[in-house]
């Protein structure tokens, strides 16, 4: 995954992904492989610690999001999926424009 795939899904700016990848990289949790096709961009990649900590959070996360959503159906979830999507890019164009 590259800092754009990043900041596209997790609709950070490419500051916020920056410094973010800094960190991660640091304590060796990420590594950095250089794109050949543009050498402008690298490809980023759990390292064997990274993957650790990941399979320690991930299970939390997704009980979290259960917990949250407990209750809510298949419909709901799409619904809720599709107004958080709308919402989410409008921040996104907000963000911009600032």
């Amino acid at each position: 995954m590259t800092a754009r795939d990043i900041g596209a899904r997790t609709f950070m700016q490419k500051v916020q992904v920056s410094r973010a990848i800094l960190k991660l990289e640091r304590k060796r949790l990420i590594s950095r492989r250089l794109n050949f096709n543009d050498r402008r961009e690298v490809f980023l990649k759990l390292t064997p610690s990274g993957k650790r900590v990941y399979a320690v959070i991930a299970p939390i996360a997704l009980r979290y999001q259960k917990s949250l959503t407990r209750g809510l159906s298949a419909v709901d979830m799409k619904t809720l999926n599709r107004v958080m999507g709308v919402l989410l890019g409008n921040a996104k164009e907000l963000g911009r424009k600032t």
